[in-house]
Order: C-alpha cells, then sequence, then structure tokens
C-alpha cells in the first residue's frame, strides 16, 4: 500500500510528464503557426518541466543515501 507521500510523488511525476508531452504536442501542432519568441517560450517550459523532473530524482537519491 502506498503511503500518502509516495502516492503524492508517483502522481506529481506522472502528472509533470503528461505536461511535457501535451506541450510537446501542442509545439509539433503549431510549428508553423508561432513565432521565435513564441517557441523559445514553448522549449523553455518544456525544458522547466524537465528540470522538476530531475530535481525529484535528485531528491529521492539523496533520501535513498540517508
Amino acid at each position: 500500500m502506498l503511503t500518502h507521500q509516495s502516492y503524492y510523488k508517483s502522481e506529481l511525476i506522472k502528472n509533470l510528464k503528461n505536461r511535457i508531452e501535451d506541450m510537446k504536442d501542442d509545439l509539433v501542432y503549431a510549428h508553423s503557426t508561432i513565432d521565435h519568441s513564441d517557441y523559445k517560450f514553448r522549449v523553455g517550459m518544456i525544458h522547466g518541466l524537465q528540470i522538476a523532473l530531475d530535481a525529484c530524482d535528485d531528491v529521492e537519491t539523496e533520501l535513498n543515501k540517508r
């Protein structure tokens, strides 16, 4: 059985991954209608969400060391 904290973590990671995939899809489908600054913003958002996922992994690694 998952604890509340474990469930929260798994749902957060799943949500972040879904958001990344949705934003990638939006970027692919809108590639002909967006300008350069909007493209850079969207890529930056995807990068930021990926950094958040990496931070989750880093925290879990640190906690497992203890």
